[in-house]
């Protein structure tokens, strides 16, 4: 009896435990699992998991494992992500409160460089043959690549490879260079890849490339033109397609040279300037030329549609007569000056001095004394004269091939009064009247009695000498040429008016210096000025 008193509480016990675990579920329940690399299965740590509907995230352990516990009962999307690695999700549904077990794989980006654009396009202008682009290295590991392509209008892709391996996160520039010259009319496109051991990218390049022509240009007037240069001139008007490498001027004896006709193939620079110029050398005096402009390119040689033609010419030297120093009428020395200013072109072949006794522009028909050297400059001699008892009229001079240069006439050993030769008159420096006006019979007495240079045989001149002065006015100096109220630019005469009798009422030859006229006057007209002469023998 005992014995079924104990079954039977045990009965009751086990009833009523069994009664406690049905009547109270459990209405939350989780997730856990493992994410593992999709190629090698091996656990992946550090993995982002989320839940989706929630919000709520974890990571994934050393041993690739994550748990989501207090789950209502619905649909979960779990999302997964890690840099380096593609995304992933599925789908879990948590029912009765119990944890869902399950496994989860990623799978590795391929390690691949980024490259920062799709296109490269160089487009039409034609002085853009230089862009860049860069490649940014955002996965795992540190990559080798280098860049492949099969292009003949690419010139130069720098950096072709990889020195050292492009770092995780690091940047790099790679430049591309085009041979515009070697593109097609039209659109041209191309591809270059960068390969790396786990993949490759791509980037396409583009340019649009312009119909071939010639180069165009005109030749210039040439200028510097000597006795055997010139400075050739010239302008590009359309540099050509592809641009020229070669440039400079045809010169010739007849129209229109080519490099086959021309005497002269003469080149010039190349640089971003459209005109240009180049010296012709070695050219023949005298000699006529024709001149053509022309450019080279891949295509062939381009000539100007227009030709310039010249003369060589020479110019003659520039000199100066300075004045002379030292001079001693006692030694009959004078030390002579002269200055090349400009040597001329050609250069001069001789310089020194000519002179002359006589009152005119001595030239190297007469005296000539010859100096060495070459160049511009001063030059100096000392000279002993034996003529010492009269003016010396002196000139530096200077000859080439076009002729030969004079400075101006300077005097030494001047006497008081100027010989002219050419009348054979002997005419004082000055007006015997500078003192005062003078009626004529005053101004022939002060001539008659004139002493200049020691001498008795002074007079008035003529008429006709005295207009050969007039003549020479500017040459002799000293004469009132200016017009004014009074008699002073009128000079007297010693011809006497046949008609006009002797006395009070006689009358002489006047000349006007300020025009040349002549003119019969009174003798006692006043305020007249008079020049002495002498007869030369």
């Amino acid at each position: 009896m005992r014995r079924l008193s104990l079954l039977f509480a045990a009965l009751i016990l086990l009833s009523v435990s069994c009664t406690e675990n049905i009547s109270e579920p459990t209405n939350t329940g989780g997730i856990s699992g493992f994410v593992v690399d999709k190629t090698t299965g091996d656990p992946v740590q550090t993995v982002n998991v989320k839940l989706k509907e929630t919000g709520a995230s974890t990571v994934t352990g050393s041993d690739g494992s994550f748990t989501f516990k207090d789950l209502e009962n619905r649909e979960y999307t779990v999302l997964l992500s890690k840099e380096g690695y593609n995304d992933n999700s599925n789908t879990i549904q948590v029912t009765n409160g119990r944890i869902v077990e399950s496994h989860f794989t990623i799978e590795r980006i391929p390690a691949v460089l980024t490259i920062d654009r799709e296109v490269l396009d160089f487009g039409d202008n034609y002085s853009n043959t230089t862009l860049s682009f860069s490649m940014v290295n955002k996965n795992y590991v540190d990559l080798d690549w280098e860049i492949v392509y099969s292009c003949r209008w690419i010139k130069e892709v720098d950096p072709m490879k990889s020195i050292v391996k492009l770092g995780f996160g690091k940047t790099q520039t790679v430049v591309v260079i085009i041979d515009r010259d070697t593109l097609l009319a039209g659109d041209n496109e191309t591809v270059l890849v960068v390969r790396t051991s786990d993949g490759a990218s791509e980037l396409k390049i583009k340019a649009l490339g312009q119909a071939r022509r010639l180069p165009a240009l005109n030749v210039e007037p040439a200028d510097g033109i000597s006795a055997t240069t010139a400075v050739l001139n010239a302008k590009i008007e359309d540099k050509g397609i592809p641009e020229y490498t070669e440039r400079g001027f045809v010169i010739g004896d007849v129209d229109m040279p080519t490099h086959d006709s021309a005497l002269k193939v003469i080149p010039a620079t190349v640089n971003t300037e459209d005109h240009f110029s180049a010296r012709a050398t070695e050219l023949i005096l005298g000699k006529k030329y024709y001149v053509r402009a022309y450019a080279r390119n891949a295509i062939g040689m381009a000539y100007s549609t227009n030709q310039e033609s010249f003369v060589t010419t020479s110019t003659l030297p520039t000199v100066n007569t300075l004045s002379a120093i030292s001079e001693d009428r006692e030694t009959k020395t004078v030390v002579l000056r002269g200055n090349i200013v400009y040597e001329g072109e050609p250069a001069y072949t001789e310089r020194g001095f000519v002179w002359s006794t006589v009152y005119d522009v001595p030239t190297i028909e007469e005296n000539k004394i010859v100096i060495s050297g070459s160049g511009a400059g001063d030059y100096e001699k000392r000279v002993t004269f034996d003529a010492i008892d009269k003016t010396i009229y002196v000139r530096a001079y200077a000859t080439n091939l076009r002729g030969t240069a004079y400075g101006e006439t300077i005097q030494v050993f001047q006497l008081d009064y100027i010989i002219v030769n050419n009348i054979k008159l002997g005419v004082q420096r000055e007006d015997i009247t500078s003192g005062g006006p003078a009626y004529w019979y005053d101004a022939n007495s002060m001539c008659n009695n004139s002493r200049v240079g020691g001498l008795t045989d002074w007079r008035l001149p003529t008429k006709d000498e005295l207009f050969q002065l007039y003549n020479m006015r500017n040459d002799i100096g000293g004469f009132t040429t200016e017009p004014g109220y009074n008699y002073r630019h009128w000079y007297w005469s010693s011809t006497h008016d046949l008609n006009s009798g002797n006395g009070y009422y006689s009358k002489h030859w006047l000349i006007k210096f300020s025009s040349g006229a002549a003119s019969i006057e009174y003798d006692n007209v006043y305020d007249v000025s008079a020049r002495c002469v002498r007869t030369i023998k």
